[in-house]
């Protein structure tokens, strides 16, 4: 019987390890990957090309547009199943995602799931809430979700090419994107680019401590 290669992105090694144990309990399915939610990962999925992704929703609170930065790439080659709390605080917008698992269904389920999402099913609604405008970022409303992606690359002091071979797409792609990143929000170069992000994150992050 052919296997269906899984692997697991998470910040917590408990949870990696406590769904793998669980998977394994299920014939078919082969753990091929525990991995932390870096853009390390990205890389060391790319030589496994699994069939299934699953990626924890909690590894990065407050921290959607690291979500995007991991998952993005990745769901070019392979498809995504977000674990989550039964309402997740929002949709992972800007990624091909497949389908959101409850950590409270039980590991048949989820057998159930992934065996479906491989075969290309997907539920019509994936979450509960409502969707958003199509390309609207709820921290920078003028951007869309790939030029919000590009800007972190940006801020990370990565090169047009570093960002276009991450997201598959081509480095005059992504000096386009640059451009138009910096002509919506009224920058003038990339030193000015890094500069607002830097105040907008320092700003994000005390908002959440209020």
């Amino acid at each position: 019987m052919s296997h269906l290669k899984i692997s697991i992105l998470s910040d917590f090694i408990c949870f990696r390890e406590g769904i793998t144990a669980l998977l394994r309990t299920q014939e078919g399915l082969m753990v091929v990957q525990e991995l932390e939610c870096t853009t390390a990962a990205i890389e060391q999925v790319k030589i496994q090309v699994p069939h299934i992704v699953l990626y924890d929703y909690h590894s990065c609170p407050h921290k959607r547009l690291d979500s995007l930065m991991i998952l993005e790439p990745i769901s070019v080659f392979s498809k995504v199943i977000v674990l989550c709390t039964p309402l997740p605080e929002q949709e992972l917008r800007g990624v091909n995602i497949y389908a959101y698992h409850s950590v409270e269904q039980s590991v048949e389920e989820l057998n159930g799931l992934i065996w479906k999402v491989a075969a290309g099913y997907r539920p019509a609604k994936l979450s509960l809430e409502e969707p958003a405008t199509e390309g609207e970022t709820p921290e920078y409303p003028f951007l869309t979700n790939r030029e919000l992606t590009i800007a972190k690359y940006v801020v990370r002091g990565m090169t047009s090419k570093e960002i276009g071979d991450i997201l598959g797409i081509a480095s005059k792609t992504v000096e386009v994107h640059r451009y138009n990143i910096l002509k919506k929000l009224r920058l003038s170069n990339t030193s000015s680019l890094v500069n607002f992000m830097t105040a907008q994150a320092i700003k994000g992050n005390a908002d959440d401590e209020i």
